[in-house]
């Protein structure tokens, strides 16, 4: 999660997942779990922020996934996702009344991957900058 220090306090989230390298239909599923898990931790923020008086609007989590985010906008059990737990599924009505709204990213721009890829030096340095993360 990661919040700006402007006047208001604006979350965005970024999510990935890894299912031992897997580019099959299980890398999907894992993904949008792990989106999932973003919107659980993006929405206990933002009731975190609710007591200290900031408010949120729609927030945004990132993903670089398009099957997940093209699952969580449609309502409609397909075979390719009917094997998936319907607890997951609440991504769906998040979506659906605007709380969260899930926007592709490049795989390069994934802050996420920092903690889920092995990376090269400038790599890790461009998304510990993103982070907002300095070395000394």
């Amino acid at each position: 999660m990661m919040y700006s220090y402007d006047t208001t306090p604006t979350l965005v989230g970024y999510c990935d997942a890894d299912w031992a390298g897997s580019a099959d239909d299980r890398k999907t599923e894992a993904e949008y779990i792990a989106a999932g898990s973003g919107c659980t931790q993006l929405i206990w923020m933002k009731n975190m922020l609710l007591e200290y008086g900031f408010n949120q609007d729609t927030m945004t989590l990132y993903c670089d996934n398009m099957s997940a985010i093209d699952i969580s906008k449609n309502s409609i059990q397909h075979s390719r996702t009917k094997h998936i737990d319907i607890r997951h599924h609440f991504i769906q009505e998040l979506v659906e009344d605007k709380v969260i709204k899930l926007d592709h990213i490049r795989s390069n721009l994934q802050l996420a991957d920092i903690f889920t890829k092995l990376l090269d030096a400038s790599s890790f340095e461009y998304l510990r900058a993103g982070l907002g993360v300095c070395c000394t």
